[in-house]
């Protein structure tokens, strides 16, 4: 499953933050999701958050190519742009869903960059070649 989603940045200081995020899970990486939600569900806390290398994070505007255009051209289209550096790339899973989140490699933990909430049901149809796009800030 390919996940192409909307990224929020915590500082209005950053112009040019990075305003989505993308990134390929399997089957391996959706049943540690799902086992780290039952373990919040279970241990009664807020989210679990562990080191993750999935995907990247990318500072284009998404809208000007996203709007008309398919989510398989919108994928192929991110060969052409360059990832921003990013460093501490974390899970974070809670009861009923999921977000990444990193900070900028070489810069300042005021600027966290975390996915919006990814809604566990997506798994429910998964398919591998499925691409879930979120929403775009524009």
């Amino acid at each position: 499953m390919k996940l192409l989603i909307a990224v929020e940045c915590n500082s209005e200081w950053w112009e040019d933050a990075p305003t989505y995020f993308f990134g390929e899970i399997g089957k391996d990486e959706i049943a540690r999701i799902k086992e780290l939600a039952e373990i919040v569900k279970k241990a009664d806390v807020y989210q679990i958050e562990e080191f993750d290398g999935t995907g990247d994070y990318y500072d284009l505007s998404v809208c000007e190519f996203v709007s008309d255009k398919t989510p398989a051209d919108s994928v192929k289209r991110l060969d052409d742009c360059i990832p921003t550096r990013t460093s501490c790339n974390t899970l974070k899973v809670q009861k009923n869903s999921f977000k990444f989140s990193a900070f900028p490699k070489d810069g300042c933990g005021e600027f966290e960059l975390n996915t919006i909430d990814i809604p566990l049901t997506v798994f429910d149809n998964y398919n591998d070649e499925q691409i879930l796009m979120g929403e775009f800030p524009c």
